[in-house]
């Protein structure tokens, strides 16, 4: 999808048409790329590099092993380690991890905010806005917890249970469009949930 992304930017829908026409026509690889974009496959290929390195360049730095290697029960090693590199996300998570562990909830409130920058896209259950929610909900703030569970669902927008989560949250704060789109959501990824069904039709009737 990326591959088809940039050709799209850089040349517009026609040339990627004018691709597909050619492999139907029989060109090989070199001649239907030159025909499309007029450029080789190689300058194709350096102009989709820059691409994804300007889009993901700061991602993959982000995801690279630490050094040096800290043992997940070293909470000195791991939060110096934390301390010296803030923009890597591995020495982000395992801090707050280490931390959550020791039931310092508050403590692992910073290091799951950077994780959570430097990597927006991160899903599930161990990702930074998850534990964020999960902890704000720990601590009785319920505001803060739908914002968390709101952010996670804009990547991890299959992910039904924190979807029922942002609808019970919301359901008590009285927010009802968030309820709404909760449910709608809910419905959506498990269509045989009776008692959401049956929350969503109360709600628009």
């Amino acid at each position: 999808s990326l591959v088809v992304e940039d050709l799209v930017a850089q040349n517009g829908e026609a040339g990627l048409r004018t691709l597909l026409r050619a492999y139907a026509d029989g060109a090989t690889d070199a001649d239907a790329f030159q025909k499309a974009f007029g450029r080789n496959i190689d300058d194709v290929d350096a102009s989709f590099k820059a691409f994804v390195d300007k889009r993901y360049g700061a991602l993959a730095e982000a995801m690279r092993v630490p050094k040096p290697d800290v043992k997940a029960d070293d909470l000195p090693g791991l939060r110096a380690r934390a301390q010296a590199n803030p923009g890597n996300y591995v020495s982000q998570m395992t801090l707050a991890l280490a931390l959550i562990k020791n039931d310092d909830f508050d403590g692992a409130k910073a290091p799951l905010e950077r994780a959570a920058g430097l990597a927006p896209q991160a899903q599930g259950d161990t990702s930074p806005r998850f534990l964020l929610g999960m902890i704000a909900e720990q601590q009785k703030d319920p505001e803060r917890a739908r914002r968390e569970y709101r952010a996670l669902l804009t990547y991890d927008h299959t992910n039904v249970n924190v979807a029922r989560k942002v609808a019970t949250l919301a359901a008590a704060a009285g927010a009802v469009d968030e309820e709404t789109a909760a449910l709608k959501l809910v419905s959506d990824l498990d269509p045989f949930d009776a008692d959401t069904h049956t929350r969503r039709a109360q709600r628009l009737m």
